[in-house]
Order: C-alpha cells, then structure tokens, then sequence
C-alpha cells in the first residue's frame, strides 16, 4: 500500500493536469493495482490515473489517507507534512515537500488546496487537490516548487469491506 501510495504522489508531484488529450493507457498493471497515463494537450507530460480495489472500509481507508500525523510514515519520500491552514470542516491548505533519491535531481514541494466532498447518496468521498498560490511556506535552496498541480482521490464504498480507490493527476 505504501508503494502504490508512492507512485500516486510522486507521478501526482511531476504532472500538471491541464486539457487532456487521447485516451488512457495501461502501463502498469500488477498486484491489483493498474496505472494509466493519457497524454497532456499542448505539452510533453502525461497525466496518470492508478485505481485499486482494497479489501478495507471506505472510512478505514479514508482515515489512514488523511491523518495529518502519520504523513511521514506512511508516505514513501514524503520528509515534511504540515496543515497550514483549515478552511472549514472539509477544506484546507497543507504543506507537502518530497525527498529526491537520484542524483542530481532536486527535493519537490508543494502547498496544496484539498476539499472533501462527500456523496453519501453513490457511497463515495471525493477529494480534490491542486496547488495553492498562497505564499505560506518560502521557496528554499535545493527545492523545487511545484508550480501547477490538480489531482483527485475517488474513494467509492463497494461494500462495507470493500473500497475502490482511484487517484487522477
């Protein structure tokens, strides 16, 4: 789970989302979990899509996703996690910054806006995510601000022990 929570972020960290062109295509597919990627209009990066069927409660998994005090542990790379500000009862801006194991390659980080929607009515929680313009955390040496970001977790209640979980970047 923490892997493929890795590749979520990480693919989600290196991908703008804008006008999307062409259709999805499958470039992993193992241990229940399948990536797609489809092509970006207008530029050279790929957005991805990765779903999986997890044998957990929706709010079990929901839960383990956003407890803002375990970020760090159960995120693969993730170095520093904080809540900035809360906007309401199901909207916030938080701090994300992502340690870089090749060479050369610089730190990530981004400051990103969530909202949770529920839809009680299909039995699922919607959570879109994009980046924040806000300046509350200064840019600093040796990292990279992730200047345009839109993701979106889908979690979808297929029965009470088992959820769907979709991430779209």
């Amino acid at each position: 789970m923490k892997t493929m929570l890795f590749l979520f972020l990480m693919f989600g960290f290196l991908s703008p989302f804008e006008g999307q062109a062409g259709e999805w295509e499958d470039v992993f597919n193992e241990d229940g979990i399948k990536v797609s990627q489809k092509s970006v209009k207008g530029s050279s990066i790929i957005s991805f899509r990765a779903e999986m069927v997890a044998e957990k409660n929706i709010h079990e998994l929901f839960t383990v996703l956003y407890d803002p005090d375990h970020k760090e542990d159960f995120l693969q790379n993730v170095i520093e996690f904080r809540t900035l500000k809360v906007l309401n009862d199901y909207e916030g801006i938080s701090y994300v910054k992502v340690a870089n194991d090749i060479p050369f390659i610089d730190d990530r980080d981004v400051i990103l806006h969530s909202k949770i929607v529920l839809r009680p009515e299909s039995k699922q929680i919607y959570v879109p995510t994009r980046n924040s313009d806000l300046k509350l955390v200064p840019e600093a040496k040796g990292t990279v601000r992730i200047p345009k970001l839109r993701s979106s977790w889908l979690f979808e209640a297929l029965s009470n022990t088992k959820t769907k979980v979709t991430y779209e970047n």
